[in-house]
């Protein structure tokens, strides 16, 4: 019984195994199918992706053509499945070692673009590039395949090549590979083409890459692309902001953001171009969000009407960048007030400055002379350490790095310091200036990153310059020591803004002070020339503009013969500038020596440098204090002649002459020709008028100096008190009292207050009285 039930479960075994043979047979040819599948696939897009010989490159490509790449796949895996259904284990066995095979090469094939990609950021193109070609001249049965990807991290080494990008290295790389190894080029590829048309400069390859994207190659262009190819407009030379403004509405037409990115380069190149209202309106166009319309007007002008108020979610808003870029703007057309402007406005919005934007907010106080911003702005770059890791940290592009590049600042440095030192200079606060010295040399370290030798020397002038600019010598004098002691090598501006200091202590001193009170300084000056001379770190020195200071020295000082004995020596081994020549003519007449004047004027001939505004202006009025008027007008003609514009100084100069001399009427005629640009640097002062109006009152011509004092207000001009005077007074000496008494209360609604003049209260009393006695005259208001 047992044996039947043994043979009985034995028959039904077996027939449970015939009933499952084909279901098995039938999954066991699935499960190969599809491994064969997935493998012939890997095999053919590989193939096509990375084109691994030449040869088949052409016929991949036509059997593309002909029936797609589809169809290609589908003949291959159908192919395949014909073949294997002889050996399908053994096939099963390779396909899984070739599938092992393959994503080792896929391993190592990203270990060398990661290798590519180090290399070019750290600068070493030709590394990069070496490597980029072992892949196409490697004949190993197991190569690495180039692919798209390499190529693409050999262009972008040749944008990182310093110190100028590789375009022709770039474009060879990228024709070699997709027209000879049949690579696909995607938007990365065309980003870093033109990336490196950016830094090359070259706006035109840009624009055709940009154009062949669509037509030749059919991808479209992103917004990372139309921005790369703005910021290539931008680093031109000349910079092409028109046409970036171009590329900025195809964009936007297309529906394509290309960011603040992109917003911030046409900024850029506005500003480059030396374009502030480009920049302003762009700047407003992202403030805003209009979607604004480019038009041109008769002049080739460009204007931005704004055609809705409705907020373009294309247009991005403006960050810290944008607001830094307009200010360089104002700042390349020297606009000083609207790059403060500007940043105030960005800090208002809840920006963030940059050092950069702070730096170009210190030039425009240091032009300017505002001293307390200066201060103010210092001790706000002293905050930007704190939040360089928060959300207002400046934007970083991650793969965009160059070897070189310079930091971020942090803080202020040695030529934030400058600046600030020099604002307060400028504004007469150099005690204020000295202290920021003191703080530099606390927050600024000599052996810090962002500061050098150079940068403390260049504080330390804008220290001393401002010493100088006020007059006070000695303090000058004590800073040099100060700088020298400290291993700091002064330099030629150095020397010559500590010698101008004496100059302008000698100048601000009083007329009358005595010869001896000049003495020191001019003593000064001259004992650092030879201190100078002695020092054999530097055999420039002295140089011409060392000279100049000194000459000038002795000019302020009345010492015209030292001045020349100075100019020879100083020619003795150098040769002299227009400058030289100033200062010795401002020698001549301080010191009123027509001979030596004309001295220069002989040298001037001799060394063939022609005269300029100063030195006309200077021999004019040397002229006049020796009494030679006919020669003080011969020079003003001759000046007029060679096409030089007088400063305001030559005209008085000229007027006072003729008035002297009763030619009142050319006197006149001077004044107009002063008023016109064609002829004079500045329009008429007060000053200007007063002269003429003295020289009409004195010759009882009251009713023509009135007429002047009145276009004197049409030109928004106040008349001095002693044009008023001299009015009043040839009323009264014409016996025309009541005309007087008009003038003088006209003068008091004008907002004057002559009962404090001492001569104008007393003409006001006797006529007063005059006016009593005539009694009918005054109060019919006749004038007599």
């Amino acid at each position: 019984m047992g044996l039947v039930n043994m043979e009985h479960r034995r028959r039904r075994r077996r027939r449970m195994k015939r009933e499952r043979l084909p279901g098995e047979n039938i999954v066991r040819l699935c499960n190969t199918l599809i491994l064969l599948v997935f493998v012939v696939c890997q095999e053919m897009v590989q193939s096509f992706v990375t084109a691994p010989d030449v040869a088949g490159c052409a016929h991949r490509r036509r059997h593309f053509d002909s029936s797609g790449p589809e169809a290609a796949v589908s003949a291959s895996v159908t192919s395949s499945m014909s073949s294997s259904s002889s050996s399908s284990i053994g096939k099963s066995t390779s396909s899984s070692r070739n599938s092992t095979d393959k994503k080792n090469q896929f391993l190592l094939s990203g270990e060398r673009e990661q290798q590519i990609l180090k290399l070019g950021k750290a600068g070493e193109t030709d590394g990069a590039l070496k490597m980029y070609w072992s892949l196409w001249s490697d004949d190993k049965h197991d190569r690495i395949r180039p692919r798209t990807r390499h190529m693409n991290m050999a262009i972008d080494a040749c944008a990182r090549a310093q110190p100028v990008a590789r375009l022709d290295e770039a474009l060879r790389i990228f024709e070699y590979s997709v027209q000879q190894g049949c690579l696909q080029p995607n938007q990365f590829t065309f980003a870093s083409l033109i990336f490196v048309c950016a830094r090359a400069g070259n706006y035109e390859k840009a624009k055709q890459i940009l154009q062949d994207m669509p037509q030749r190659y059919n991808i479209e262009p992103n917004g990372v692309v139309y921005s790369t190819a703005m910021a290539a407009c931008e680093r031109s030379t000349p910079p092409q902001p028109l046409l970036a403004l171009e590329l900025l509405r195809e964009s936007l037409s297309k529906g394509i953001s290309v960011g603040v990115v992109g917003y911030n380069a046409i900024i850029s190149a506005f500003a480059r171009a030396g374009d502030a209202s480009g920049a302003i309106i762009l700047l407003h166009e992202m403030e805003r969000g209009h979607v604004q319309t480019q038009e041109q007007n008769k002049n080739g002008t460009i204007s931005f009407p704004t055609s809705t108020n409705t907020r373009n979610p294309l247009i991005p808003s403006p960050d810290h960048i944008s607001y830094a870029t307009v200010m360089a703007a104002y700042e390349r057309s020297r606009q000083w007030q609207q790059v403060i402007t500007y940043g105030e406005e960005a800090k208002r919005r809840g920006f963030r400055l940059d050092g950069i934007a702070y730096s170009s907010m210190l030039k425009s106080c240091q032009q300017l002379g505002l001293a307390r911003e200066a201060i103010s702005y210092i001790q706000e770059m002293k905050q930007l350490s704190s939040y360089s890791n928060s959300a207002y940290a400046p934007r970083t592009t991650r793969g965009r790095e160059f070897r070189g590049a310079k930091e971020e600042l942090l803080g202020p440095d040695s030529v934030a310091y400058g600046l600030a030192i020099s604002a307060c200079g400028n504004a007469g606060r150099w005690k204020d200036g000295i202290k920021l010295l003191e703080d530099m040399k606390k927050q600024v370290p000599i052996n810090s990153k962002n500061t050098n030798n150079n940068g403390y020397v260049m504080a330390y002038t804008a220290a001393i310059t401002g010493c100088a600019q006020a007059g006070y010598w000695r303090e000058a004098f004590q800073l040099l020591n100060d700088m020298i002691e400290s291993s700091h090598t002064p330099n030629a501006i150095t020397y010559s803004a500590v010698i101008s200091s004496c100059a302008e202590a000698i100048a601000s001193s009083s007329s009358s002070s005595e010869v001896q009170d000049r003495l020191p300084p001019l003593e000064a000056a001259l004992g650092l020339l030879e201190k100078i001379k002695q020092q054999q770190d530097d055999l420039t020195l002295p140089n011409i503009g060392i000279y100049n200071s000194l000459i000038r020295v002795c000019a302020e000082a009345q010492s015209p013969d030292k001045a020349f004995q100075l100019f020879e020596e100083a020619t003795y081994r150098l040769k002299p500038d227009i400058f030289t020549f100033g200062c010795l003519m401002t020698a001549c007449e301080r010191a009123g020596n027509l001979d030596l004047a004309a001295k220069v004027l002989q040298l001037m001939n001799e060394y063939n440098i022609t005269p300029n505004e100063i030195i006309y202006g200077a021999a004019i009025s040397c002229c006049r204090k020796t009494g030679e008027d006919k020669k003080a007008l011969f020079l003003f003609r001759k000046m007029l002649t060679a096409g030089l514009k007088p400063n305001a100084s030559t005209f008085h100069t000229i007027m006072s002459t003729l008035v002297e001399q009763g030619e009142v009427d050319k006197a006149l005629e001077i004044l107009k020709v002063m008023g016109s640009s064609k002829y004079s640097l500045q329009p008429p002062k007060s000053k200007s008028y007063g002269i003429v109006i003295k020289g009409l009152s004195n010759l009882k011509r009251p009713d023509e100096a009135l007429v002047l004092l009145e276009e004197m207000y049409d030109l928004n001009l106040r008349p001095e008190v002693q044009s008023y005077t001299a009015i009043v007074a040839s009323y009264e000496k014409t016996g025309r009292p009541l005309k007087a008494i008009e003038v003088m209360e006209a003068m008091r609604e004008n907002g004057y207050e002559f009962y404090g003049v001492e001569v104008l209260n007393s003409v006001f009393k006797r006529l007063i009285k005059l006016a009593n006695k005539l009694g009918k005259g005054l109060s019919s208001g006749s004038d007599l």
